[in-house]
């Protein structure tokens, strides 16, 4: 197959073979059901060989694969599964999963729900409960601890949420040492990793797959597809590239289909032989099912940052003190008032009744927002939490009991919260996977609707922790570079660097691969974002920094070319950019609308915007022209040249009317306007606004004295006049 050849198949809108990602074959879907999209191909064309991912939305049944497709079938060929997850919370849910599945498919004498629920009371306990008869599951945390209790070979191996090898890279520095272990210890397993959030992650496991793999090894196990082990003798023919195969006189499944079907005669006698020939993925470097996303249940509001965050000079309080009650303090009136209103009993409606879950960005955030709601209606869970009622309970039943929960991270991962009165999530983490992640742990039926409000990120903010990751990749650099230098550096609760040996050996020394690899993704996006001169941004790209990302990549294979164009200055913020930046990652850029933004009513940011929209007025009575404007001739030229704006004073008026304009009547942050609104721009405010000014603009021929005057050598110029409509009226 040539490598832009595109073929059809029953359930994928197109197959295409591409010479980027390392030559994977990546086959594209509408929003279909995972297990209906892939049929058969785990029996007769996965292999060893090659590794196999998912790429689909939270709640499109990657789980219910797993369970209902491939742990009935390992069941039936006496098969084992190694399933790895990745948050504790994750883990319990799936083991209560899969305990009723075994107990129904392959029941024992001592239930495995029964042992499930006896140790639910005291999680630690559940999350030592590993066996499950022809599956174990296990956590990434937990494997290196407890790999001397893992079994020779598995069939298949499962990578549940794969992006935990990068996301928690920066705080898990074993998550490379992981995979590592696994692909030398199990490179006859069929390795399948599973995400809702591949970009970052597709090539760096594909590197780590293709280096960590051992050689000389047993290559027809490899690339035998499970279906076909235990096949007769002499039925089953390999191509010499080992890509397709051939079964004589051998039907394995209605659902699989051959390439193609030959009749040959046999040596004796005028019976047929048939040779029906098959396709595997063993050709391929990977296999990666994409799946279509759809975010039309979601309706977004905003949160402005507060106004005087970004004009503060001060670095230190700025990166210590907490800005979340300022910028949450809309949300909080809201979550307010249906907490009175159903007190009070005024209103019957079920909207009083919904429920909240609000992600932080850490623990300090997430002890203020409790503080501000009251434990009465609202619990805070983190990493420490795992203990807690609230926490076992979401683990158990997908829900929570208190209007509001806020949470850290420790939940952003596979936990499925279904109850229907959740209807609000609030997310302050400016991470795209973490933000997908925490996004999907509500699980929305047909037709549910659920509102999610979006925080906006200063300057401030996003170059801090651009600083951040850049002095952890200058470490790493640095170590590569002198070993002996860091040494002083390595204590025992250091999250970048470790030794493999015993004792404090040079040669011994290394540090997680994939922090690298997410370091320098966070920093490219970062310095995107900011259009940051401060450092130098070469020095991040890798040889492979020309290539699209695997998310650009698919867009084209789905031809949904999206220009992602430079968002002009002079009409967005940066604030609002970050907005729009978040509502891109659920495909929603285009829906951006100021009217969104909620609104803090509070009597003292009443009284600020009065203050504010007082100072814009006055601004634009001063600089209003009093007199009436000559219609067109040299009576006008000249009215121009003397009461107009020149260039220069056209470039200020642009910048002091768009900073005055965004604190009155947008709530935006005292930031540094570089450019200001244009002319078109500036007249739609006033439209905006209803208020009875435009602005009036003319060029003007200039004589050589007038040349001088306004300090330019052009012949001409423009000039600005703003005109008081009801003024200027005869």
């Amino acid at each position: 197959m040539s490598d832009d050849e595109t073929q059809k198949t029953p359930a994928a809108v197109k197959i295409v073979r591409s010479s980027l990602w390392e030559n994977s074959k990546i086959i594209l879907f509408d929003q279909q059901y995972v297990s209906d999209a892939i049929n058969t191909d785990y029996m007769y064309k996965w292999t060893a060989a090659t590794p196999v991912f998912i790429s689909a939305q939270t709640g499109s049944g990657k789980n219910n694969f797993i369970e209902e497709v491939i742990i009935r079938q390992m069941v039936k060929l006496n098969g084992k599964i190694l399933i790895l997850s990745n948050r504790i919370a994750l883990g319990r849910q799936e083991k209560g999963r899969i305990a009723k599945l075994m107990d129904k498919i392959a029941p024992r004498k001592d239930s495995y729900s029964r042992e499930v629920e006896k140790r639910s009371n005291a999680p630690e306990w559940l999350d030592e409960l590993e066996d499950f008869g022809v599956v174990t599951v296990k956590s990434y945390q937990g494997f290196l601890a407890r790999e001397n209790n893992l079994a020779d070979h598995y069939d298949f191996i499962i990578f549940d949420e794969c992006h935990f090898f990068l996301a928690d890279a920066k705080f898990n520095k074993y998550t490379y040492r992981v995979l590592d272990t696994i692909l030398k210890r199990y490179p006859y397993s069929i390795r399948l990793y599973m995400t809702a959030t591949p970009d970052e992650v597709v090539n760096p496991i594909l590197k780590a797959e293709y280096t960590n793999i051992p050689s000389n090894l047993d290559v027809q196990r490899r690339v035998t597809p499970i279906g076909l082990k235990s096949l007769p003798e002499g039925q089953l023919h390999w191509d010499v590239e080992y890509s397709n195969y051939t079964l004589i006189d051998y039907n394995i499944c209605e659902q699989c289909k051959p390439l193609n079907t030959q009749k040959h005669a046999y040596k004796y006698g005028s019976v047929e032989e048939r040779h029906d020939t098959y396709e595997t993925y063993n050709k391929y470097s990977s296999i990666i099912y994409e799946f279509e996303r759809d975010y039309s249940y979601i309706d977004c509001k905003y949160l402005a940052v507060n106004k005087n965050e970004c004009s503060s000079d001060d670095e230190e309080e700025s990166k210590t003190k907490s800005k979340i009650i300022n910028q949450c303090q809309p949300l909080l009136n809201l979550i307010k008032t249906q907490i009175d209103d159903a007190a009070a009993e005024k209103s019957a409606s079920k909207v009083n009744k919904e429920k909240w879950l609000i992600f932080v960005a850490n623990k300090d955030d997430g002890h203020e927002l409790l503080k501000a709601i009251g434990s009465e209606h609202a619990d805070y869970i983190d990493a420490g939490s795992k203990k807690d009622s609230v926490y076992v309970k979401i683990c158990n039943e997908g829900k929570f009991e208190k209007k509001v929960l806020i949470t850290t991270s420790v939940i952003d991962n596979g936990v499925n919260i279904t109850d229907p009165q959740l209807k609000h999530v609030a997310i302050f983490v400016f991470d795209k996977v973490s933000f997908l992640q925490m996004l999907g742990r509500k699980r929305v039926k047909s037709n549910e609707k659920i509102t999610l409000y979006l925080a906006e990120q200063t300057e401030r903010r996003l170059s801090y922790k651009l600083k951040e990751n850049s002095e952890v990749l200058k470490r790493i650099r640095r170590a590569k570079d002198n070993v002996e230098e860091v040494i002083k550096e390595i204590f025992e609760k250091d999250n970048v660097f470790f030794y493999t040996g015993h004792g404090f050996n040079s040669n011994s020394l290394t540090h997680n691969r994939f922090l690298e690899g997410k370091l320098k993704c966070d920093i490219a996006f970062l310095e995107k974002l900011l259009k940051s001169n401060a450092t130098d941004i070469q020095t991040w790209k890798d040889d492979n920094s020309h290539k699209l990302t695997y998310e650009q990549y698919v867009q084209e294979l789905n031809c949904k070319e999206k220009n992602i164009e430079e968002i002009a200055e002079d009409i967005y913020s940066f604030e609002e950019r970050t907005i729009i930046e978040q509502l891109s990652w659920i495909g929603q850029e285009d829906s951006f609308n100021k009217s969104n933004y909620l609104e803090d009513l509070s009597a003292e940011n009443e009284e600020e915007t009065k203050e504010n929209i007082n100072k814009f007025l006055d601004f634009i009575e001063s600089n209003a022209e009093k007199e009436k404007i000559p219609d067109d001739g040299s009576e006008a030229s000249n009215f121009f040249k003397e009461k107009g704006m020149n260039s220069q004073k056209i470039a200020a008026f642009r910048i002091k009317f768009t900073e005055l304009y965004r604190n009155a009547f947008e709530g935006r942050s005292k930031e540094k306007i570089k450019q200001g609104y244009g002319k078109d721009v500036i007249d739609d405010r006033f439209k905006a606004q209803l208020l009875p000014y435009e602005i009036i603009s003319k060029s003007v021929k200039l004589n050589s004295e007038q040349r001088s005057q306004h300090n330019t050598d052009k012949p001409t110029m423009t000039f600005w006049i703003l005109k008081n409509t009801e003024v200027n009226e005869e």
